[in-house]
């Protein structure tokens, strides 16, 4: 089974949102990224990986608006740290506040 999130984006902005897939459960290897486009508060439902690469190294999310680029990015770099179970251990991630505030939960 891939893994599976659903992203809302509680911010302001359309984002993009580009998730660095995990090849099995060491973060050094990688499996490749997805990118997928989130409208300004709304969700969306992603898909990722396969059976052996299930989990998420990082995500990186870009946003344009008339003020400026804005971005930002979170990488694994050890498992247990606090970006690795906030992605792998919840099925729902939230970007939130004036540009993103990153939170998870199932």
């Amino acid at each position: 089974m891939s893994g599976r999130k659903t992203i809302i984006n509680n911010t302001p902005r359309d984002v993009s949102v580009t998730l660095a897939i995990r090849a099995g459960d060491n973060p050094a290897n990688s499996a490749g990224r997805q990118t997928v486009t989130i409208k300004a508060h709304s969700q969306t439902q992603v898909t990722y990986g396969n059976d052996s690469n299930i989990y998420l190294n990082g995500l990186s999310v870009v946003a344009v608006g008339s003020d400026g680029v804005f971005g930002e990015q979170e990488f694994v770099v050890t498992r247990g740290a606090a970006i690795d179970n906030l992605l792998n251990m919840n099925s729902v991630i939230v970007l939130n506040g004036g540009f993103v505030q990153l939170s998870s939960h199932n």
